[in-house]
């Protein structure tokens, strides 16, 4: 038995029929707001180049992975830039406000991480770039 409404009805007397009055599950992107964005992101195999490239637009790293990617031999590598948004608060200290906590803590765990056996096989130069 099944209740419906507030009547109780067998599932095989039950008149089962689509609703007419159901909002719609999907909208033209037109009729949809933006959503607001605090930052952006990309990954990448990291290389000198591409890691220069994105700083230039002004992105910082926040994860070096450890292992090199088997085809490549390139770490991966993930940067964020933030993005002015009034929904933000911001202690209006630096460019970075949320992100630079963040930041930082990375920066140390990526130089206490370059001794290990993980980046020993990484380019110096792009292990400089990433924490300059």
């Amino acid at each position: 038995m099944a209740i419906v409404g507030s009547v109780q009805v067998s599932l095989l007397e039950e008149n089962i029929k689509p609703r007419t009055d159901l909002p719609p599950l999907l909208a033209h992107l037109r009729e949809r707001r933006p959503e607001n964005l605090h930052y952006i992101g990309v990954s990448f195999g990291l290389t000198l180049d591409l890691l220069r490239f994105w700083k230039k637009q002004k992105f910082a790293p926040f994860y070096v992975g450890h292992n090199p990617n088997a085809v490549t031999g390139e770490h991966t590598c993930m940067v964020l830039k933030p993005v002015d948004n009034d929904d933000i608060e911001t202690c209006g200290t630096d460019e970075w406000d949320f992100f630079g906590p963040f930041y930082q803590d990375f920066r140390k765990k990526f130089t206490w991480l370059l001794g290990s056996s993980s980046f020993r096989t990484m380019d110096m130069q792009a292990c400089d770039e990433v924490l300059v």
